[in-house]
């Protein structure tokens, strides 16, 4: 295991962390897509997302490159298993870490990178790795979230707060951030990327759907942390009743915020 996250943790077990992050790419996705698209992805481009997981977001990508290639960096064995068998010849999927890929030198016209740096310990390290990787004018798009930003609830749960940021120093102990949105731009540019720019992307149940965001607010997710002596079995209890109560207001809404940061690695300068 590298970082701070666990996908065997689950309370669910690793089927149900599964189905989170099939359920995670189909909320934002749209919204990735078109900023994917607006920065300049083409269908022609060589791409490496790192930190693939089990090919979700990969089997998307895959549709947005119809001629060009696709490449996955995933260190989790079981993962890489997970997104060989999905993708099949399409991408291939390599085992190494974000931080160092053993890929060769600027071979890729764009690397993503979506949830992943929230969960390493030395960041600026991966940016560093998606820099070389990249060609001249290639960009680099880190799609991640900011824990003091995430959105908006209605009815709100305020009560709820204290306990959440309790939980989160779990992936504080590990060395993740989850508030490391608010880091990007100067971590993109720490790394030597030029033109960086951090949009923010929003998706709402009024769009999607109250039911879409469930497994995402799913008060299970604190279990490592009431495990690990964080937060206690009350307070996982007033977690759920809390979402219970959530879910069971007619008018009950969700708004969700994403941090994209993109950033290009520069032309060479022209020697006169």
């Amino acid at each position: 295991m590298s970082g701070s996250y666990r996908p065997e943790e689950h309370a669910g077990g690793l089927g149900e962390e599964l189905a989170r992050l099939k359920s995670q790419v189909e909320l934002s996705w749209p919204e990735e897509r078109r900023l994917l698209r607006a920065l300049g992805l083409t269908e022609g481009m060589t791409v490496v997302e790192l930190g693939g997981g089990p090919g979700f977001v990969a089997e998307k990508l895959l549709e947005l490159v119809p001629s060009g290639a696709l490449h996955v960096v995933e260190l989790n064995p079981g993962m890489c298993v997970l997104a060989e068998a999905r993708l099949g010849a399409r991408a291939r999927v390599h085992r190494c870490s974000v931080l160092e890929t053993g890929l060769p030198d600027a071979r890729f016209d764009l690397a993503l990178a979506r949830f992943v740096f929230q969960h390493l310990e030395e960041p600026l390290l991966a940016a560093r790795e998606a820099l070389r990787l990249l060609r001249p004018g290639g960009r680099l798009v880190v799609s991640e979230l900011d824990a003091g930003l995430w959105g908006v609830a209605e009815p709100s749960l305020p009560e709820l707060e204290s306990i959440h940021r309790k939980a989160e120093r779990l992936q504080l102990q590990r060395g993740g951030n989850r508030f490391i949105g608010r880091q990007l731009v100067r971590l993109l540019t720490a790394a030597g990327f030029t033109d960086v720019r951090l949009d923010v992307i929003a998706y709402h149940s009024d769009a999607l759907g109250l039911e879409a965001f469930r497994r995402q607010l799913d008060p299970e997710r604190l279990r490592p942390a009431m495990d690990a002596g964080l937060i206690s079995q009350e307070e996982l209890e007033q977690v759920r009743a809390g979402y219970r109560r959530f879910y069971s207001t007619p008018s009950a809404s969700i708004l969700m915020l994403g941090f994209v940061a993109h950033g290009l690695r520069a032309l060479p300068v022209e020697t006169l």
